[in-house]
């Protein structure tokens, strides 16, 4: 039986799409998400060549004006309850847009509307002065949206902290300024391990500690179908 018919066979929920060898694609399960990948069958990602990295080069993206809309990111200041009856927007306003090209693939950057009127949100910033560390509710930098597909429907996976590494394809990037106006990003490779779920990408390493005491990693599952799913209490 092939891989996609396995992944049918697994689960059949309204918003999972098949999956090809070693992706991965999370849905959300109340505070928690899914992880659906296949393990990796050894094979190095074409994308990059690992035994030359790419250099410490800066790649500026030129922001145009632009009007999109994302899903709304709640933060610690909102309440869905007072969100909906004050008529508040589901959604985020976009008013940036720019694209980096990287080995023939284009990656789509937005930048969110500022309210000069908000301490939190009347500047782009690259780093998160919250005293709560890199929550995602209380993470004060500015969520980017970066376009991984070319779809141009934005999801929740599709945001990044601009204070922490971005994953690009295969690889990762940290962003080292925006421009006061949000009319320039420039970013340059980290040379850091694979993090974030980007779907239709190869999925990160991860490992955890069975009650039995046995040691699962993805190497577990190598060449195999696999759904993690993943849960946290606060």
């Amino acid at each position: 039986m092939d891989s996609s018919k396995i992944a049918r066979q697994m689960i059949r929920r309204p918003s999972i799409s098949v999956l090809t060898p070693s992706i991965v694609l999370w849905v959300f399960s109340g505070m928690g998400f899914s992880l659906l990948g296949y393990g990796d069958d050894g094979d190095k990602p074409k994308s990059q060549d690992l035994a030359n990295p790419p250099d410490s080069t800066t790649y500026a993206i030129e922001m145009e004006r632009c009007r999109a809309e994302r899903p709304r990111h709640f933060t610690e200041d909102d309440s869905l309850g007072l969100t909906l009856l004050s008529g508040k927007s589901a959604t985020d306003k976009l008013v940036r847009k720019g694209t980096l090209t990287l080995e023939g693939h284009d990656y789509v950057f937005y930048l969110p509307k500022l309210y000069p009127k908000y301490e939190k949100y009347s500047s782009y910033r690259i780093e998160n002065t919250s005293d709560h560390g890199d929550n995602t509710f209380r993470n004060n930098s500015t969520l980017l949206s970066v376009d991984q597909n070319g779809d141009g429907a934005l999801t929740d996976d599709e945001n990044w902290f601009a204070n922490l590494p971005i994953r690009l394809g295969d690889q990762m990037f940290t962003i080292t300024s925006i421009a006061e106006d949000g009319s320039r990003i420039e970013i340059k490779y980290a040379n850091l391990p694979l993090t974030g779920l980007v779907v239709g990408r190869k999925c990160p390493p991860f490992s955890y500690t069975t009650k039995d005491g046995q040691l699962i990693t993805q190497d577990t599952y190598k060449g195999k179908a696999f759904l993690l799913d993943i849960w946290s209490v606060t």
